[in-house]
């Protein structure tokens, strides 16, 4: 089926080129001198072509956002964001708990080997993560239709 936005890349050279590279498990693979516009049409049409995925990562969270917002256009709930944590030495309790819901969403979807594209700042990759297969095992999915006994979710959060 024809592709308004994959057909154009697809007969590019340097395209097949890094489509070819990623296939033949060539690593590490870094593209540059992408115009900002043009960011995320390249990533959506590798996702696509791939079924891979995708990180991008870049100098400040302003420019994560961007791009961000950019691909949501393009792929919507295939695109997620990894902010960097905020460091608040006062008012602990005030902190949303957006930025951490986030994270927590990304790597959960990593988890579960999602192909989706996740944009990050450098900042945002800094802080170490535990170990994945400690966070599935302490992972606990409910969902809308669960039954629940409140007595074992409480004696499996403590």
């Amino acid at each position: 089926m024809a592709n308004m936005f994959i057909d154009p890349l697809n007969n590019l050279t340097s395209y097949k080129n890094l489509l070819k590279d990623i296939e033949n498990h060539k690593t590490p693979i870094s593209t540059h001198g992408i115009i900002d516009e043009g960011i995320g049409h390249m990533t959506y049409a590798l996702n696509q072509n791939t079924n891979r995925q995708i990180l991008i990562i870049t100098h400040n969270e302003n420019r994560a956002r961007k791009i961000y917002e950019d691909l949501k256009s393009f792929h919507g709930e295939k695109v997620e964001i990894f902010p960097s944590r905020e460091m608040f030495f006062y008012k602990i309790d005030a902190i949303s708990s957006e930025r951490l819901n986030q994270r927590l969403r990304a790597i959960s979807r990593l988890l579960q080997q999602e192909d989706i594209i996740l944009v990050s700042s450098i900042e945002g990759l800094l802080f170490r993560l535990m170990e994945p297969e400690l966070f599935k095992e302490h992972s606990i999915t409910i969902n809308l239709d669960s039954i629940i006994d409140l007595e074992e979710l409480g004696d499996s959060l403590v």
